[in-house]
């Protein structure tokens, strides 16, 4: 029976260092979207890739 590979970046995260890249994570998700909706709204245009 094989083990599952990790990788070794994620095996030596902290569980605080791991939330803290997930609340990162959603805070640049929600600049993402606030940039597309200002843009789209603004000037009727998609500004993201």
């Amino acid at each position: 029976m094989q083990q599952p590979m990790v990788s070794s970046v994620n095996s030596s995260l902290l569980p605080a260092q791991i939330a803290l890249q997930e609340k990162l994570a959603i805070c640049l998700a929600v600049v993402a979207g606030f940039v597309d909706a200002t843009g789209l709204i603004k000037w009727k245009t998609y500004v993201s890739l």
